[in-house]
């Protein structure tokens, strides 16, 4: 999908949107008038086109789904997978982090955030994404089992440690 710009009076529009869900409290799409109806109908299409591998016309619905529904965490998780397979980790690692804003015990969006940030290289900022799988693994033992996802963390790790001790 080609980006399109936005006119003065459009970006006037977005705007006043704005200050009205922000001194509200109210997400967009209750002030714009979608329904969860809708909403969920655009997900549907959404995740079929990302299943599809159509990850930038999926990124461009997902975008629209978290601007409009900002507490819903699978929408932020689905805008984030479609940056990882993109390979806009930094993209990737922010959206990861508004999911877990909204799910903060789910340990597989810093597991994910792990990942961007082993294929960027950066060791350090890999090594605390596997702490902190490790810790929400530990605080959430009770309600789920993570012994599959613990032993992909286990695997990174290997690699992270051995790129920081050279």
């Amino acid at each position: 999908m080609a980006e399109a710009e936005l006119t003065d009076e459009q970006l006037k529009t977005v705007e006043k949107l704005a200050v009205q869900c922000l001194k509200s409290g109210i997400p967009l799409s209750v002030v714009k008038g979608y329904s969860t109806e809708e909403l969920e109908a655009v997900y549907n299409v959404t995740y079929n086109l990302y299943q599809q591998q159509k990850y930038e016309d999926a990124k461009t619905l997902f975008q629209f789904l978290t601007l409009h529904e900002p507490a819903e965490g699978r929408f932020w998780l689905g805008l984030a997978a479609c940056y990882h397979r993109l390979a806009e980790h930094e993209s990737a690692i922010n959206a990861y982090s508004c999911a877990a804003l909204v799910d903060a015990t789910n340990p597989i969006y810093a597991f994910h955030a792990g990942e961007c940030y082993l294929a960027m290289e950066d060791w350090e900022n890999a090594k605390k994404a596997i702490e902190a799988v490790t810790t929400l693994c530990e605080v959430t033992a009770d309600e789920e089992d993570h012994t599959e996802l613990l032993k992909r963390t286990e695997a990174m790790a290997q690699i992270v440690n051995g790129k920081l001790r050279t």
